[in-house]
């Protein structure tokens, strides 16, 4: 347009010489064919005409050759501008449409704001995103368009006043990155505001889940090097305690049956009953490694919450001694779990002594049951679902942020050198957990200590706890039983108990020895066999004998639990005791596997 106007201008200044010649007329056609179809219609009318003047002698009123040189070297040099021009303003045409379809697929938000705060540009994808399409704001206040998100609008007031700002806002529920800057004349006035907005709830979304990513495997990493850490544990504790309580076996029986032996009032008894209350401690520490380690021997079984709390109520009084004040609150219906008993009580007495020495000048211990939801114990690492909770809580000396991080670490104490294990609660911790449930803790200095379980809810009928094991030994037997036992000091030991109570008793030091009294052709009642032992396995062997005398009892021995597949699977008709044990345990269980057996 630029230069079919400069043209238009020349030539009514060039009218005055060029009026008496065809020249304005071939002059205007040449530029109407230029300008409405380009520069090769101007270029083509130009050569026509000049061929025509070319072709035709002039008359006196005709141009003169010169004339008609000098028009069309200017023709020629206005097809140029406006060909020129039009190429400028086809180019300017399609980058702006290149770039409004860049801004329009891009997930961005551009604007532009005037002084009066009214947009005068809107474009982009991210429009789509809060309900707007691009362009349709063009016109409008920005406080009309966002006066649901104030921080929009005192941003846009800031920048008009000059500042340029970077922020993060939430618009329609999604998150945008924002950065906004004035428009500035020539002279530094500020003649408006110009913005771009990212929408990030995408990358939000996903620098969430890497977090939980992160999170999730650093815990990860945590439990796997607590696996790791008990594994290593329970691979030592089971290494040496099967030897371990091998030696306690021996010490307890054969303690028991001299202290049996001696006079009421003979002196000797008080320093017996220490060796024997010292071979105690080292079985129950040796049976708390077994169980942190998860390598003890279990028998769960589903019982009442309630009704296994009140049992330890006694020895609870008697182990917190009279300056803590003792307070139970049992839920009032029945809470069925299914658990070891003598662990779960264990769980209560290591807590409740735990308390006690955390009150040394007295307080209040309350221990307390109750139904609820297992999520707030177990968080990730069970099922959620209805549970029995168990809160002890007492009101000693605390523990600080940093001991309760490490409460349930092995072998971490605060109490002073010989006074603590470090096993109690790590103890308890694999207790419950290995019950399916959770414990957790909740204290402060000062403040005392709250202990929380819980354990799924068991279904299923719940069964009656037996009545504590009276001291006396069981009535005496007659059956033969044959001892299969690595061990020379455990198999004398067990074999002079069950001796001296009527008992007759065929010894073996291994499956080989055991299974040449069953080719002699004796009658063999029981089968007391160690498990573990050099070549066939206890389980192995009294799956031998079994089929050879289908009436054989079996009453096995474990000094730890091995978890391999041979050792855990046997018949239920068979029974089991822990080493070490004391004459009258041993008593017992062989006289529970024979009397099972005759029953059945």
């Amino acid at each position: 347009m630029c230069a079919s106007a400069t043209a238009l201008v020349a030539t009514w200044s060039a009218w005055p010489l060029l009026w008496q010649t065809p020249f304005f007329l071939s002059f205007a056609a040449i530029l109407a064919a230029t300008h409405f179809c380009g520069a090769v219609a101007g270029g083509t009318t130009l050569a026509l005409l000049a061929a025509a003047w070319l072709a035709f002698p002039p008359r006196p009123s005709s141009p003169t050759h010169l004339a008609t040189a000098v028009f069309v070297v200017l023709s020629a040099i206005f097809i140029w501008m406006i060909a020129r021009g039009q190429f400028l303003q086809r180019a300017f045409t399609a980058q702006e449409a290149r770039l409004r379809l860049i801004v329009a697929n891009i997930p961005i938000v551009m604007w532009a704001l005037d002084r009066q705060r009214r947009f005068t540009l809107s474009e982009g994808r991210g429009l789509s995103a809060i309900g707007l399409r691009p362009g349709e704001v063009v016109g409008r206040s920005i406080d009309e368009v966002y006066a649901d998100v104030p921080e929009i609008i005192d941003a846009a007031r800031r920048t008009l006043a000059g500042e340029s700002l970077t922020f993060t806002t939430r618009a329609a529920g999604r998150s945008f990155e924002c950065w906004y800057a004035p428009l500035r004349t020539k002279t530094g006035e500020v003649d408006g505001a110009i913005g771009v907005a990212a929408d990030i709830t995408a990358r939000e979304s996903a620098e969430a889940a890497l977090r939980e990513d992160i999170t999730a495997r650093r815990e990860l990493e945590r439990r796997l090097q607590h696996a790791l850490k008990m594994e290593a544990v329970g691979r030592l504790a089971g290494g040496v305690a099967h030897d371990f309580n091998n030696l306690l076996t021996a010490i307890l029986g054969y303690g028991e049956l001299v202290l049996v032996g001696l006079p009421a009032d003979d002196p000797r008894r008080a320093d017996m009953a220490e060796i024997i209350g010292a071979a105690q401690r080292g079985a129950a520490l040796t049976r708390q490694l077994l169980i942190f380690g998860r390598r003890h021997l279990s028998r769960p079984r589903i019982v009442d919450l309630n009704d296994v709390v009140t049992r330890t109520h006694r020895l609870l009084t008697r182990v917190l001694g009279e300056d803590i004040t003792l307070t139970i609150r049992l839920w009032g219906e029945p809470l069925p779990v299914r658990i070891d008993v003598s662990q779960l009580e264990q769980v209560i007495l290591n807590l409740a002594i735990n308390a006690r020495d955390a009150m040394a000048d007295g307080g209040q211990l309350t221990i307390a049951t109750e139904c609820g939801e297992l999520e707030a114990e177990r968080r990730e690492e069970a099922p959620g679902g209805p549970s029995a909770r168990l809160t002890i809580t007492d009101t000693g000396s605390g523990m600080s942020p940093e001991v309760q991080a490490r409460a349930f670490e092995p072998f971490f104490t605060t109490k002073p050198a010989g006074q603590g294990t470090g096993l109690g609660l790590s103890t308890v911790h694999g207790i419950v957990t290995e019950s399916g449930g959770a414990i957790t803790v909740d204290s402060a200095p000062g403040r005392g200590a709250t202990f929380r379980i819980g354990l799924p809810i068991a279904p299923g009928a719940v069964e009656p706890l037996e009545e504590s094991v009276a001291s006396a030994f069981p009535a005496r037997g007659i059956e033969t039983i044959l001892l299969v036992e690595d061990d020379a000091a455990v198999r004398v030991t067990a074999s002079s108990i069950l001796t001296r109570h009527g008992y007759t008793v065929l010894e073996a030091r291994d499956a080989r020895e055991a299974l040449g009294h069953v080719g002699d052709g004796t009658r063999i009642d029981l089968l007391l066999t160690d498990i573990v032992m050099p070549g066939v396995s206890g389980v192995e062997l009294a799956r031998r004998l079994t089929e050879v005398l289908p009436r054989l009892r079996v009453l096995l021995m474990s000094g730890y639990h091995d978890r391999s597949p041979t050792v855990v699977s046997y018949p239920a008709e068979w029974t089991m005791i822990e080493k070490p044990f004391v004459p009258v345990t041993l008593l017992r269980a062989v006289r529970e596997a024979l009397d099972r057996a005759d029953a059945a």
